[in-house]
């Protein structure tokens, strides 16, 4: 159904009343024609007696001047042309008063449309055809877009309430619904008891442990990130990002007099041919699952040490140097031009990780966890969060960068 063709004639000094009412009837799913829309160049008395000609009804919006306008007579007087002439039919003329005015001798037989009066609107819309329904589509489509935008209201309310713990499960199954998260979670290995499941107890170094004897096996439990190491304590390390990437981690010890050395600490030369590349579920443990020796024993160091702090790099792309030094030794050096590069990564970074989250400890690794750390599958939903989180505040193409001391008492 085509809309009504409406042609608006007024005089100039009214021109901004009329456009409202051009504006109104455009919204009210009519077609109307107001010489505003001329363009540069046409021709305008042959283009606005055409205008006339195809119009569905002539609106002649009244006020005092009307009367006094050389050129809405002449459209008048077409109008009636074509009425008198079979063109066009009763009712095809509508005389609508902007004002309390009178009617020019040319429509005095007409009944106007008062529209400056109370219910002048509804008036006029009973003078005009029918204009076309809303499209049933758009309609549906309007509501369909409604229901969405109050779903989408509906989970930002419900994200805004979780804590970061919850957040950063959730994350594991929406992916990217907000700033992507790492997490780290510290381990102390303690001796197992009965109530530890089998699938998470670990044997001591390297001795082959005794099945029924549960002496020989240790359980790993979480610790706060900022938990200070005695010598001899046995320690793991998990790590998870909501951003897919390739990671490594680098471990800087601290000297009093000088730099200290950087080791690349993963991949290492048995995880290298699996990749380091990571997706949201996946679980990094340290030392890796291949490993002779399940975790790292703390030991004392000479007069010199200060200290260490482990980063964690978590790159868009594959960094070949690295790659390089993983493969060819177990915890390499790095050094000269590779560790200038990495300070600077690190310092272009600097200050973008946030720490927004950072448990007590004290919960025991879950057979879920570990076969995780296995690499038998992926972390889900019901899985425990990481004991410490990083908002990281990049753009998706972006490096995440996060540096934790690891304190050992000496």
């Amino acid at each position: 159904m085509k809309a009504p063709r409406i042609f608006l004639s007024y005089t100039r000094s009214h021109r901004k009343e009329v456009s409202e009412i051009h504006k109104r009837l455009r919204k009210e799913r009519f077609d109307p024609f107001i010489d505003l829309e001329l363009a540069g160049g046409e021709e305008w008395e042959r283009k606005i007696n055409n205008e006339i000609r195809e119009a569905d009804r002539f609106l002649v919006c009244l006020t005092a001047d009307s009367a006094a306008s050389v050129d809405m007579g002449k459209e008048i007087e077409l109008a009636r042309e074509l009425l008198k002439q079979g063109f066009k039919a009763t009712g095809f003329i509508v005389p609508a008063r902007l004002e309390d005015c009178k009617l020019p001798d040319a429509l005095s037989g007409y009944q106007a449309v008062e529209l400056y009066a109370t219910g002048g609107w509804n008036a006029l819309r009973k003078a005009l055809p029918e204009p076309p329904p809303v499209d049933p589509t758009w309609r549906r489509l309007a509501g369909a877009i409604a229901v969405v935008l109050v779903l989408i209201v509906a989970a930002l309310a419900w994200w805004n309430q979780l804590s970061e713990p919850d957040r950063f499960r959730w994350s594991r199954v929406t992916g990217r619904f907000t700033a992507p998260r790492v997490g780290l979670t510290f381990w102390q290995l303690r001796q197992s008891t009965p109530e530890d499941p089998e699938a998470v107890r670990v044997g001591k170094g390297l001795v082959e442990p005794k099945a029924g004897n549960i002496s020989d096996f240790l359980t790993a439990e979480s610790v706060k990130a900022e938990t200070r190491f005695r010598i001899g304590a046995k320690i793991r390390l998990g790590f998870e990002s909501t951003r897919d990437g390739f990671l490594y981690i680098l471990d800087h010890e601290h000297r009093k007099n000088g730099p200290g050395t950087r080791r690349l600490i993963y991949p290492t030369g048995r995880s290298i041919g699996r990749g380091n590349r990571i997706s949201r579920g996946d679980l990094v443990g340290l030392p890796d699952d291949q490993a002779a020796i399940p975790y790292w024993e703390a030991e004392r160091k000479d007069a010199d040490y200060v200290g260490e702090t482990l980063t964690f790099l978590l790159l868009p792309e594959k960094m070949a140097e690295l790659d390089q030094l993983s493969s060819r030794d177990d915890q390499p050096i790095i050094e000269g031009e590779l560790a200038a590069k990495i300070a600077r990564l690190q310092q272009a970074s600097s200050g973008r990780a946030e720490l927004v989250y950072s448990g007590g400890g004290g919960s025991a690794e879950t057979p879920g966890e570990a076969e995780a750390r296995r690499r038998s599958r992926l972390l889900g939903l019901a899985d425990p969060s990481q004991q410490t989180l990083y908002k990281a505040n990049v753009g998706s193409k972006d490096p995440i960068v996060v540096s934790v001391p690891l304190n050992i008492i000496q």
